[in-house]
């Protein structure tokens, strides 16, 4: 187990990933006070909002970033944020700074037999066969970060039209967003959406043949899992969220905006690089790209572009 316990965060004045529910924040405080914990490590970004919480929080240490001039609770245990390079490396500079060597840098998430279960609990998720299937993640945080759906029906339907049945995944609140799309790929589509919980979403991902999605929480777990990925990014930052392997993670970001034969051509790559992964389903894709591809019919999805 990698976590005991989880406690729920009621938000946050000036924190943006939620409304903060004000009436809540009291009783949090109280709550997280009365448990003594011996250790709270703020690694929330640059602490200009997060460190004066984490005070809050009760430890008898606190320890994190600060950013200069800003409010710094512990010269000795608060390293100086830095706002450039990949995050993973920057939380883990926190933790060898307090003296805790690291012990790798990949990401890592384990999958519990009650993950497949839950799953499998799905009528309609038992239709994917491991390795044969294609996971598509349309939604994120905010609508800024969200490719447009019509980008996203136009690679499903060209992967849908290979033979790779379509899985759509996401929250409860993008439920709206999937079934539109879902009602616009040839032969329909599995629609997930609002129907797993982390661990099951997981275990979908294990065994999709491909992600595709924006840059969003659901790629770092594709990161964990070593599952291939195509990543639109709008521009929020893709040289910090990017995955580190970036042969298995493709992530497309371009100013005037990623085209659906960009994540195709990335997509066909990955499907014939990674074909067979931890014995899944091994045959090739083989039909023919769409012409936006510059790729003859005789091509064979993978083959280099001579044009």
């Amino acid at each position: 187990m990698y976590l005991n316990s989880f406690r729920e965060f009621p938000g946050y004045p000036g924190l943006p990933e939620q409304a903060p529910r004000l009436e809540r924040i009291g009783a949090f405080l109280d709550e997280i006070q009365a448990e003594e914990f011996d250790l709270v490590l703020q690694m929330q970004g640059s602490g200009r909002i997060t460190n004066p919480l984490a005070v809050l929080l009760g430890a008898r240490i606190t320890a994190g970033f600060r950013e200069p001039g800003g409010y710094c609770p512990d010269p000795e245990r608060f390293l100086l944020y830095t706002d450039h390079g990949l995050e993973i490396d920057r939380l883990l500079s926190l933790v060898e700074f307090l003296g805790v060597p690291a012990r790798g840098i990949h990401l890592e998430f384990p999958l519990r037999p009650e993950d497949y279960r839950a799953l499998e609990n799905i009528s309609e998720a038992r239709r994917l066969q491991p390795g044969r299937y294609v996971c598509v993640h349309v939604g994120a945080s905010t609508p800024a970060r969200r490719w447009p759906l019509l980008n996203f029906v136009e690679v499903a339907g060209w992967l849908a039209d290979r033979g790779l049945p379509i899985a759509l995944s996401g929250t409860a609140a993008e439920a709206g967003l999937t079934a539109s799309v879902a009602a616009q790929i040839p032969n329909g589509a599995v629609v997930l959406a609002g129907r797993t919980v982390l661990g099951s979403l997981a275990a979908l991902l294990s065994g999709a043949a491909i992600l595709i999605c924006n840059d969003t929480s659901v790629s770092h777990l594709a990161d964990a899992l070593r599952v291939p990925s195509v990543v639109i990014s709008t521009g929020n930052n893709p040289q910090r969220w990017a995955p580190r392997d970036q042969e298995r993670h493709q992530v497309l970001c371009r100013a005037t905006g990623v085209l659906p034969s960009e994540v195709i051509h990335q997509a066909k790559l990955a499907l014939n690089r990674y074909a067979g992964r931890a014995g899944q389903a091994s045959a090739q894709v083989s039909s023919p790209a769409p012409a936006a591809l510059g790729l003859s019919s005789r091509n064979r999805i993978g083959e280099t572009d001579k044009s």
